[in-house]
Formats: structure tokens, sequence, C-alpha cells
């Protein structure tokens, strides 16, 4: 089965592989702090009531082999939710979660995690009893237990509906809880946005969301796309604002061009509208209490390298404000991912992953005042990176598995 993976490189199983090359280019480290380290290929990011933080971490596989080609490792049970209490005391909450390390060394498992209602909700790839191969799922955890429940198989929603309607592919990356009880999840394999009944487990599409234009050239007629010169969009990370307005962030596809990723608001019968736009390869989202939306952006990509790759210490958490201005946050971080924002919404945590080896990831802490403007934001445009560099880099692609990729505040 194809799980179509979000890698800690943010690339999808069956991509390119590149490498995390420098460029000659340097980034300024913003000032922040360390609140955990050690984690294993972390992910999403969420806090509870109480101020405790949970992170979802992919682990480090295990001792038995799967797969084959581009998508082979050992799998185990070492995916875990972590818990991060105040004081900064780390105590693994729900262990044994299925774990694929593949042999670019990179993991997949748990990928989103969210509280409410007093569990937390979870989204990744699972295994269920007995079965070698897993799935993606969403399920649901007792954080002082450690007990766990399949709510809703998202593979098998898939397999029977694709609702893309192109390759057959799912990656749930991104969850929330909604204030209608509903749980909201961000398909970064199936490009759209599912609703999951926690009652019943009945899942329902909310929205699918469009391709990324590439240039109109033959060599970007994408195959998985039915030949459209687009990636995919790439939905990752979610939020809900209080009044219920859902807010969606795109990683987007290959070439990951600068400015390119965004921001969508969807209103709860589907319509999708840009909220944010002018962002590069959007991890994670968050709505502040003064709607306030911040954005952690994984890194930029360089196809000028060889081999083309993301550049170490490019990844940023931004703030675009309800005027539409957007500020920079932090600054020279790597393979930014997952955010959380404290109660009185000072503080934002953010989940990093220095170097593609366990025990690379952090959680670290910046505070919300401030930040450096960059503008408003313009839409990105894949032309502005060499073209025969971009030809170049799709014609290894397409000889491949194919590309895989990816205002005011509206009222509902």
């Amino acid at each position: 089965m194809k799980l179509g993976r979000i890698l800690a490189t943010g690339l999808i199983a069956g991509a390119l592989v590149v490498s995390a090359a420098p460029t000659g280019r340097t980034y300024a480290q913003s000032t922040g702090k360390v609140v955990a380290s050690g984690l294993n290929s972390p992910r999403g990011l969420t806090m509870d009531d109480a101020g405790n933080l949970y992170v979802a971490e992919a682990g480090v596989g295990g001792d038995t082999p799967f797969g084959s080609g581009d998508f082979a490792g050992k799998i185990g049970n070492t995916g875990q939710i972590t818990k991060i209490a105040p004081d900064g005391t780390k105590t693994a909450v729900v262990k044994g979660l299925f774990s694929l390390l593949g042999d670019d060394g990179e993991a997949s498992g748990p990928n989103g995690v969210a509280y409410g209602n007093g569990s937390l909700w979870i989204v990744g790839a699972f295994q269920t009893s007995g079965v070698l191969t897993p799935t993606s799922a969403l399920i649901k955890a007792d954080p002082s237990t450690g007990v766990v429940t399949m709510v809703a198989d998202l593979q098998a929603f898939e397999a029977a509906n694709n609702p893309d309607p192109n390759v057959v592919d799912s990656n749930p990356y991104g969850v929330a809880l909604g204030t209608d009880g509903m749980v909201y999840v961000a398909d970064a394999g199936g490009n759209d946005l599912l609703k999951v009944d926690p009652a019943s487990g009945k899942v329902s599409t909310v929205a699918v969301f469009p391709g990324v234009p590439l240039p109109n050239i033959p060599e970007t007629a994408n195959p998985e796309r039915g030949g459209a010169h687009e990636s995919d969009p790439v939905p990752t990370g979610i939020d809900i604002a209080e009044d219920g307005h859902i807010f969606v962030g795109f990683l987007t596809g290959f070439p990951f061009a600068e400015g390119a990723a965004s921001i969508a608001h969807v209103t709860t019968d589907g319509k999708v509208s840009t909220e944010v736009s002018g962002l590069t390869m959007v991890t994670d989202v968050a709505v502040g209490s003064d709607d306030s939306l911040y954005a952690s952006e994984f890194g930029t990509f360089s196809l000028e390298t060889t081999p083309p790759g993301f550049q170490p210490g490019s990844g940023k958490v931004v703030r675009n404000d309800t005027n539409g201005t957007t500020s920079v946050i932090a600054s020279g971080l790597d393979q930014t991912n997952g955010l959380a924002l404290s109660a009185d919404g000072s503080t934002i945590y953010v989940v990093t992953h220095s170097a593609d080896a366990p025990g690379a990831g952090q959680i670290l802490s910046f505070s919300t005042a401030g930040g450096a403007p960059i503008g408003m934001p313009v839409t990105g445009d894949v032309t502005s990176f060499p073209i025969e560099a971009l030809v170049a880099a799709l014609l290894l692609v397409l000889a491949g598995a194919g590309v895989r990729t990816v205002t005011a505040r509206k009222s509902l």
C-alpha cells in the first residue's frame, strides 16, 4: 500500500529524493528557548488546558523489513505521543504506535495530534492488530492511561471515494476539533479536508483543494494530475478558530517554489478561499485569540544545488495579522513543523528537526510579540526559478515515479 507519507524532508514517498545541501546563503537564528529535546522525528504539536504540550513522534522504525524500492525500510512500534509538562518533564503517554524508518533515513508514523474533550486525537499511519500493512487513520487516545481506540480508517475512505480524484493516496497530516463536535483532518495525500464524526466514525469530504500551477511547458505536465501543469496542494496544517472558522495550510508539491504556499479559509459547507498567500512550504497553522494566523514554514528549496535540496536553517514561523501584514516571528530554523500557542497568546511553541537522526528533534518557544515585517503577501510564481534547472529536476522526477507533491478574516 502506498502511504504517500510526508517525510521529515517534506517530500512524499515516490517523489524525487533531495538533500539539505547548503547553497551559500546564511540565515540568522532567532533567539528561542529549548522546551524539549531528544525527540524522534517529531511532527504535530498541541496543548491542553493545563499547559501541557503533546508532540507526535514518528519514531525510529523497528526490526521488521517492509516494502521495496523507493518505499522500503524497517517497521516497529516506536511511534509515540510525548507529553511535556510546564516544568519540562517529558513523559511518553501513548506508546507502541506504528513507525516505519525508511532506508532513506526518514520516518513515518503518527503525524498530527490535537487535544480536546479530555482525549488526544491523532492522525497518521497506524497498524491494526495482527495486520502487517499499516493504514492511515484517525485514532483517539486517553492521555492518562495510554489506551488507544480506532475512530476511522481514512485509507479505506480514500480507496472507496478518492475525492481528489487523482491518485488514490492518503496521508492524514493535520487534525483539529471543530466547534460543532466534529474532528477535521487535512489529508496531505488525498489533497482534501475530511470531517469525522467521533461518535460513529463516519467520514465525509468537506473540500477538495485545487492544484498549484506550474509553467505551461511539456516537461511540467503532471501524469498524476491528469497531465495538468500543476503540483499537488498538499494540505498539512489545520486549526479552527473559536467562532468555527477553519484554516488550512499547504506544503505545495515539487518544486516547492518560494511564495507558492498559502493558508486557505474553508467554510463548514466546503467553500474554499485564499486567506494568506506568499508563504513557503507551510507545515502547520495556528489561530490566535486576536484572529492573527501563525504558520510554520518548513524551509526553502533550491534547484541550483547538485543535487537540488532544502536549505538548512531556512525554516520560519510567521504571523499574519488581520490587516494583511505578515511578520517573521522566528527564523533560522530547520525542518519546522507543528505549532501550538499558549493560552494567553504570548508564546508560540514550534517543532524543529535539526538533522535526520534519532533524537534530533526539539520543541522551541518564542514570544509572539514584535516580529520583522516582510511586507504584504504576494502569490509566488514557480517561474522565478531558473527554467533550465526546473526542467532538469522535473525530468528526473517524471523519469521515476512521477511528480508527487504538493485580506480580512472571512465569515462562515
